[in-house]
C-alpha cells in the first residue's frame, strides 16, 4: 500500500494572534479541506515573534522557502508530465542527463510515499 501526499493546492497561512491572546503558528495547508501539512514555526517562536521580538521574525529566506514548499506538488506533477512527454515524443532524449536528473528528482520526491512507482522510468508518470 502506498500513501500519497496531500493534493494541491497548498498555501501558507500566516501566524495569527487569537482572541484569547494565544498565538497560532504559521503553517502550510493543502487539499480541499485545508488540512495542516506542517508548521513553519513552533508555537513558542510564534509567540515571541507576535510579541515583537526581532530575533524571531520570519525572514525573506523563510518566505522564499515556504513559497517553494507550497509549489512542490504542482512542480512534481508538471515534471512527471514533462518526462512522460519527452519519453513519448522524443524518446532519443529520454536517456539524456536532463531527463535522468528529472527522473532522479521525481524519485527523491516520491520514494517515501510511492515505493512501487520508482523502479522503472514507466513509474515516473504515476499520479
Amino acid at each position: 500500500m502506498s500513501a500519497a501526499h496531500t493534493p494541491s493546492p497548498w498555501r501558507t497561512v500566516e501566524r495569527e494572534v487569537l482572541e484569547d491572546g494565544s498565538v497560532y503558528p504559521a503553517h502550510v495547508v493543502g487539499g480541499d479541506r485545508d488540512l495542516v501539512i506542517f508548521y513553519l514555526e513552533g508555537s513558542e517562536v510564534a509567540k515571541l515573534a507576535a510579541e515583537g521580538n526581532p530575533h524571531f521574525q520570519r525572514s525573506a529566506r523563510n518566505e522564499a522557502d515556504s513559497q517553494l514548499v507550497v509549489a512542490a506538488p504542482d512542480m512534481l506533477d508538471a515534471l512527471r508530465d514533462l518526462v512522460a512527454l519527452v519519453e513519448k515524443v522524443c524518446p532519443e532524449y529520454f536517456e539524456s542527463t536532463v531527463c535522468a536528473n528529472a527522473v532522479a528528482a521525481i524519485r527523491k520526491a516520491t520514494t517515501a510515499i510511492e515505493p512501487n512507482s520508482v523502479g522503472t522510468p514507466q513509474g515516473v508518470n504515476q499520479k
